[in-house]
């Protein structure tokens, strides 16, 4: 499913996921994207700690 939404997204992609949520940063890291930046979880809803991962592809300016 993944793989049928980036295909139709401009990219680079980003999202969010929060730190402690180790299984959905592997899945992520297992599809090529990078951590770019944390927070302290100050500004999402849950106060949870929180990374934004960020996918380039041929194209975009990224390296893959």
């Amino acid at each position: 499913m993944l793989t049928a939404v980036l295909e139709n997204l401009p990219g680079p992609v980003r999202l969010w996921t929060f730190q402690q949520n180790t299984g959905s940063r592997r899945f992520y890291e297992r599809h090529g994207f990078e951590p770019v930046r944390t927070t302290d979880g100050r500004d999402n809803e849950e106060r949870c700690l929180d990374v934004l991962y960020e996918l380039h592809r041929t194209g975009d300016g990224g390296d893959s």
